[in-house]
């Protein structure tokens, strides 16, 4: 079964994309061209962070349903 921390994991890395996307939004706001660098490297954390705590939440309910058919 998918443990819970897997899924707290999972869910804590996709909090922490969104927390990053919201630096990223607040970094343009303040304008200049360094604001827009530091939102785009930002936003691009925040996609790779995004991308791998929904693949370890995938991985996790894949297995969990693995298991599940075998016990039927």
């Amino acid at each position: 079964m998918t443990s819970i921390s897997a899924i707290s994991s999972s869910l804590s890395g996709l909090q922490k994309a969104d927390q990053m996307l919201m630096g990223a939004v607040q970094a343009v706001n303040g304008g200049g061209l360094d604001s827009m660098a530091e939102a785009a490297v930002a936003l691009q954390t925040a996609k790779v962070q995004a991308s791998a705590s929904a693949e370890i939440l995938r991985t996790s309910l894949e297995l969990e349903g693995q298991f599940i058919d075998l016990l039927a």
